[in-house]
């Protein structure tokens, strides 16, 4: 989830292509209509049918900057794979001890567990309703049975069909709590057939008691499944707390010629990304800038720039989805954005596509990510060009006036940026100094032209989803410079010279630099080992961008990791009643 805001904020500022990009100073009225919101609330295109309103009652304030949604789809593929995967979690899972009338069953293993049918329902104000229909089942143990002063033993296969489990899971938690509540309120059992097969020398004394112990069957086998959602809580809250932590470099150990690492000691990602991590993983060399042009100077983002998780808006379910925020605004070394920086409010977001997950992202986080950069004073740049890349409209005066010049551009914020948002995409309004001047090696410079105003950036970004490879394009970026005052000695030429500026020098090194602060290979969306976002949109209402996507799991990954996490949460200093009750394997 890191990786996504970080990349989310910064997309707003890359650029893959600048075609159709055009300059021209606003007028008064212009720029009016563009620094004021309508007091009517703004939609996104009207050529989808809007999928439904979702409410959203987050009247703090500091209220969340990012809302996530999942919707009834979302917990239906959710579903699909806990069908897909129960048979892999419970397949060598060990019962506890069961005792009934002189009967024992002990060391009972699920040797066959046949896909489940899973349906799950929200329910409002409080969680979901889960309902397991297990087609069929297989158990294998010992048994002992003892009768006055006779005791007899035998293997016994239980064949246990159409065996259903309701459980009502409660989710909660208070903003001053650390941990979300996930809690069974209730787990009930319709027993299915039960079938009893034994083997052995003893094995017709067992036939005698018929089904004495189906019933306490049924109960540890509910017991095993009714326990599986809080303990998938508990994974989910590790597995989250180490991809949180940043990457040590220095402890990863180095690779041989071959590529192979000598360390069998578990990595951060094991768990959740299974072995194999190496330093190339992590490798943060960056590749040669392919561009002729060889000097550019600018601030770099030193600290730890990270969006700040803390739970603002608590899990709120309806009937038709569940919503939970976080903060999103950018910290810089632990440090909250400041309080000045505004977070919109929002009453009802209308979602147009019906997909798995939605995140609703307000002008509050990129506006908290520019703040930083202007408190930290990091909106400065320099560039120099050689006079072959000057427009040709101003190579004459460049060659007259110093023909073996460079051309130095810098620029630098003078107040920190800000984001609007409405239905028609994304507006960034910049306010700074331009200077451009000719240099030689002397030290002597001349001025071309200083400039200072307003430059309104108009971006819409869009998803291109590959299966190798997926990224964020923008289709065409809008500059228009407003009030420039400008001087120098040529400053009749300003259109000719700002067309050049603004979107082939200054802005493609920002992008650039950009690019390589967040990953040297390009913009990708983010995959978090087994979590992959599918068919991204990206629509827009007023004051914030919809994001919706669709989601995949690598399952055989996940299940790893899972039954990993089950026996490295058995701990070998528990009692011997503790170690049976506990979601085991035989090993």
């Amino acid at each position: 989830m890191t990786r996504s805001i970080i990349c989310f904020i910064t997309c707003l500022l890359l650029i893959y292509s600048y075609r159709g990009i055009v300059c021209e100073p606003l007028t008064d009225s212009e720029y009016s209509d563009l620094v004021e919101s309508s007091s009517e609330p703004l939609y996104p295109s009207r050529r989808f049918k809007p999928y439904q309103t979702v409410t959203i009652n987050d009247p703090a304030q500091n209220s969340s900057g990012i809302y996530f949604r999942i919707s009834q789809r979302g917990v239906d593929y959710l579903a699909e794979l806990a069908m897909l995967g129960l048979p892999e979690i419970f397949y060598r899972m060990v019962l506890p001890t069961i005792s009934e009338s002189g009967l024992t069953l002990k060391d009972a293993v699920f040797t066959k567990f046949a896909r489940p049918y899973i349906g799950v329902k929200f329910v409002r104000g409080l969680g979901v309703d889960i309902s397991i229909r297990l087609t069929e089942i297989r158990l294998s143990g010992d048994t002992d049975l003892s009768i006055f002063f006779a005791s007899y033993r035998a293997q016994m296969l239980a064949i246990i069909k159409n065996l259903t489990i309701n459980m009502r899971v409660a989710i909660n938690r208070d903003l001053d709590e650390p941990f979300t509540n996930v809690t069974v309120i209730g787990c009930t059992v319709s027993p299915g057939s039960l079938q009893l097969q034994y083997f052995g020398k003893d094995a017709s004394e067992f036939y005698a008691i018929g089904n004495l112990i189906q019933s306490e069957i049924d109960t540890a086998i509910r017991d095993k499944v009714c326990m599986l959602p809080p303990l998938v809580r508990d994974f989910l809250r590790q597995k989250i707390d180490l991809l949180m932590e940043p990457p040590n470099l220095d402890a990863i150990p180095p690779t041989d010629a071959t590529g192979t690492d000598d360390s069998s000691d578990p990595t951060l990602g094991d768990h959740l990304c299974g072995r194999g991590l190496t330093s190339s993983d992590f490798n943060l060399t960056l590749p040669e800038d392919e561009d002729d042009d060889p000097d550019v100077e600018m601030a770099n983002f030193n600290g730890n720039w990270v969006p700040d998780l803390s739970l603002r808006y608590p899990p709120t379910f309806s009937d038709k989805d569940l919503i939970f925020g976080i903060d999103g605004g950018i910290m810089v070394d632990g440090i909250p954005t400041s309080d000045t920086v505004e977070r919109p409010k929002f009453a009802n977001v209308t979602v147009i596509r019906d997909q798995m997950l939605g995140l609703i992202i307000s002008e509050y986080v990129p506006n908290s990510f520019f703040d930083n950069i202007y408190a930290r004073d990091l909106g400065k740049i320099s560039v120099i060009y050689s006079l072959k890349h000057v427009p040709r409209a101003l190579r004459s005066i460049a060659k007259l006036v110093c023909p073996e010049c460079k051309v130095v551009l810098s620029a630098n914020l003078t107040t920190s940026p800000h984001i609007s948002i409405d239905r028609n995409g994304i507006v960034l309004l910049l306010e700074g100094d331009i200077s451009v001047y000719f240099v030689k090696s002397s030290a002597s410079d001349y001025n071309i032209l200083t400039a200072n105003g307003q430059i309104r950036v108009v971006i819409k970004p869009h998803f291109r989803y590959s299966r190798l490879y997926s990224d964020v394009l923008l289709a065409g970026v809008e500059f228009k410079v407003y009030k420039a005052g400008m001087t120098g000695m040529v400053a009749g030429a300003v259109k000719k010279l700002l067309t050049f500026l603004v979107p082939r020098a200054i802005w493609p090194k920002i992008q650039h630099r950009l690019r390589l602060a967040v990953n040297h290979k390009g913009l990708q969306i983010p995959r978090i080992c087994t979590f992959e976002l599918q068919r991204l949109h990206l629509d827009y209402v007023r004051h914030a961008a919809i994001i919706s996507a669709d989601f995949d799991v690598d399952l055989p990954r996940l299940i790893g990791s899972f039954k990993q996490f089950v026996d490295d949460t058995m701990s070998p200093t528990i009692t011997r009643k503790e170690y049976e009750k506990a979601l085991r394997y035989l090993k």
